[in-house]
């Protein structure tokens, strides 16, 4: 769900909601690269939020309806392709937080992978070496309670 958040929320902001969204149409600055939760942070944010607890809502009636089955209906692949690229995505769009350095948003894959291996000079190493700590340290305490089953 989160993955199609900000594609479905942007451009659902009003003037009444967003006063910044028409001065920036007025001025011809509002181009295909900003989005309105640049413009509008706190309107946007309200709007996720409600959003957000609007989806919780659904998962929690879905549960008591035990509608878990209907991923049955679905294909394996389709299931797993899912998963793996919401990983993908979600896995690239923390790396930059890894490396120590911004990257603009994309939508594409490749633009955010091109985005991280040209500045690939700015990588900050404590950052670095400190996110390698954790990660290792989650994949030893992993394994060691995949031992102790």
């Amino acid at each position: 769900v989160s993955l199609l958040t900000e594609v479905g929320l942007n451009g659902q902001l009003d003037h009444e909601d967003c006063p910044a969204l028409a001065a920036a149409e007025a001025n011809n600055t509002l181009t295909d690269d900003v989005n309105q939760s640049d413009i509008c942070p706190e309107a946007y944010a309200e709007l996720a939020i409600l959003t957000s607890m609007m989806v919780g809502v659904f998962q929690v009636v879905a549960s008591f309806l035990q509608l878990g089955f209907l991923v049955s209906f679905l294909g394996h692949p389709v299931v797993s392709g899912f998963t793996s690229g919401a990983a993908i995505i979600i896995g690239l769009s923390q790396l930059k937080d890894f490396m120590g350095y911004s990257i603009p948003k994309s939508q594409y894959v490749y633009e955010t992978l091109g985005h991280l291996f040209d500045k690939i000079d700015q990588t900050n190493y404590k950052t670095l070496l400190m996110g390698l700590t954790w990660w290792f340290m989650l994949w030893a305490a992993r394994q060691l309670a995949l031992k102790k089953k």
